[in-house]
């Protein structure tokens, strides 16, 4: 039950501070800081999971906790970067590079 507050919580705050930045980005912008809000409310998701039956589960909590901590870390960066590579919105292409830099920086 703790947990799911927790994860509530992080999922409210995270909400929040993307209501309070949208007010000066353009559609474009909006649109990747959704994507990145959206990357990082699964990677927590995920990480929250505490059936770690295995090594394989235990690592993949531990990547997804790193992500959401890097994607939420460098969130305005991404964000610049991805309007200038001109990568549409096709999801595809942005999860891509949302990946590609998180490999990129470990």
């Amino acid at each position: 039950m703790k947990k799911l507050m927790v994860t509530f919580a992080a999922i409210f705050g995270v909400l929040l501070a993307v209501s309070l930045t949208h007010a000066d980005m353009s559609e474009l912008e909006m649109y990747y800081h959704d994507c990145i809000t959206e990357k990082i409310v699964n990677c927590e998701r995920i990480a929250s999971m505490n059936n770690h039956i295995n090594s394989c589960m235990v690592q993949l909590v531990e990547m997804r906790s790193a992500q959401a901590k890097f994607y939420r870390k460098n969130r305005k960066e991404l964000v610049k970067e991805m309007v200038e590579s001109d990568l549409g919105k096709e999801p595809h292409k942005v999860d891509y590079f949302l990946i590609t830099k998180f490999q990129e920086s470990a």
